[in-house]
């Protein structure tokens, strides 16, 4: 072995993997073509949508936690028309100011930022990113697999504590329809109860119920969510004009 043995033999495996991972993503820049850009895109969208109300509700009203909670949990049944429970975490931690994770003690400041509309969409991707993972748990590509357990090696400190945060406990996998269904170690009922109350939880406890559900299912519409996308942006940049010491320019 020459001295120069080494960097010939890093270089070989270096061009071998850059030529893999070019490939590779060639092929994924097709799939996004082929229409899978927009499936993600209308996805990310529902929860950019969640975290925006949730930033509206705390800078738009002196309620109380509690009474925006409520309020966000009406917008989810009777506007976006989409339960999301991981999202609804994040966003309790943002409206109760508990700062379990450093996403959210960042959104405190997002009226701040230059740019508060590209990073609450940064945020919507993290989120997006665990969905998609569960989504992968039932594979089709596997012929003869029943389920598949992808894993995500990260240093991204956000998305960690989204995870940490809402660690799930199973997750139920319906193979007729390549449908997962996420548990979260959090039970619904008895951690909503602790966060607004008894009497706000069984005044929306039946919004959990199937007739709900197919309620929703039945009403929801990507056009919907893109509607409301739009005029929360709008609501938001508002919000950051009037800020004291602000011009009232959007």
């Amino acid at each position: 072995m020459s001295e120069g043995w080494g960097t010939r033999y890093r270089s070989r495996y270096q061009e071998q993997a850059e030529t893999w991972a070019e490939n590779w993503i060639a092929g994924f820049e097709q799939t996004l073509k082929g229409g899978l850009d927009v499936a993600l895109t209308q996805q990310v969208a529902a929860a950019e949508c969640m975290i925006l109300r949730a930033k509206i509700l705390e800078n738009s009203s002196t309620s109380s936690p509690e009474a925006k909670m409520e309020a966000l949990l009406k917008f989810m049944h009777d506007e976006l028309r989409i339960f999301m429970l991981r999202e609804l975490i994040i966003c309790a931690d943002i409206l109760f100011h508990i700062q379990k994770t450093s996403l959210s003690r960042k959104l405190n400041s997002v009226l701040d930022k230059k740019d508060p509309l590209l990073f609450i969409n940064n945020c919507a991707w993290d989120l997006y990113m665990l969905r998609f993972i569960e989504s992968m748990i039932n594979p089709q590509r596997f012929k003869g697999a029943d389920f598949c357990l992808d894993r995500l090696i990260t240093f991204d400190e956000d998305l960690a504590d989204i995870m940490r945060l809402t660690e799930l406990r199973a997750i139920a996998v319906h193979l007729g329809s390549h449908r997962a269904y996420p548990f979260f170690n959090s039970e619904l009922t008895g951690w909503l109860v602790g966060l607004i109350g008894h009497k706000r939880m069984a005044a929306f406890s039946e919004k959990l119920q199937k007739e709900a559900f197919n309620h929703r299912a039945d009403h929801r519409s990507v056009e919907n969510v893109q509607r409301i996308l739009a005029q929360d942006r709008l609501r938001l940049m508002e919000l950051k004009a009037q800020k004291p010491g602000r011009s009232s320019k959007i």
